[in-house]
């Protein structure tokens, strides 16, 4: 319907009423608008608990046909955070809800954004940017590395107790 809306809109009839021309082209364009404002990005954002790993992006398809949209993904900070999306299209069917797992590399902890973007099977926007807020935690390989020290320690210290027990035990028995 809007490809029908749009040809008849630049049709050669309206050469004698240019206002109302582009009135009726005016009213295509807002109702696209409209139609294109049910297809979004939900995400806007959470935590990643280490400094590297998947993070889902969340694409809402509220129109009666389906979708197919690309993903466009661009890092507010690219030395900070590197962001890695899907390169296939995405189909969103009527009335779903789709889940994208986009890539992202932290090289440090803190809060850090994103921007991601629906854009048409050729590249063009689809709609504007929303900027996506993470908190790495970076916990994953820190809290490894704390843990494998504290069971460390533990370990030398029972054996510690241990040898100190078994060597007064040995000099009370003799």
């Amino acid at each position: 319907p809007i490809d029908d809306d749009l040809f008849s809109s630049i049709s050669t009839a309206w050469r004698d009423d240019p206002t109302a021309a582009a009135t009726a082209q005016q009213e295509t364009l807002d109702r696209l608008a409209s139609l294109r404002s049910r297809v979004r990005i939900l995400s806007r954002g959470g935590t990643l608990s280490d400094d590297r790993g998947t993070f889902p992006v969340t694409v809402r398809n509220q129109l009666d046909q389906a979708v197919v949209v690309r993903l466009a993904l661009t890092s507010a900070d690219p030395l900070r955070l590197r962001v890695d999306g899907p390169a296939d299209p995405i189909r969103v069917e009527p009335d779903e809800t789709v889940s994208v797992d986009v890539e992202l590399d932290a090289v440090t902890s803190g809060r850090l954004s994103f921007d991601a973007q629906l854009q048409t099977r050729r590249g063009k926007p689809y709609d504007d940017p929303v900027t996506v807020t993470v908190d790495v935690q970076g916990f994953g390989s820190i809290a490894l590395l704390v843990f494998g020290v504290a069971a460390a320690l533990m370990v030398v210290a029972a054996a510690i107790r241990i040898g100190r027990r078994v060597r007064a035990a040995r000099g009370s028995s003799a």
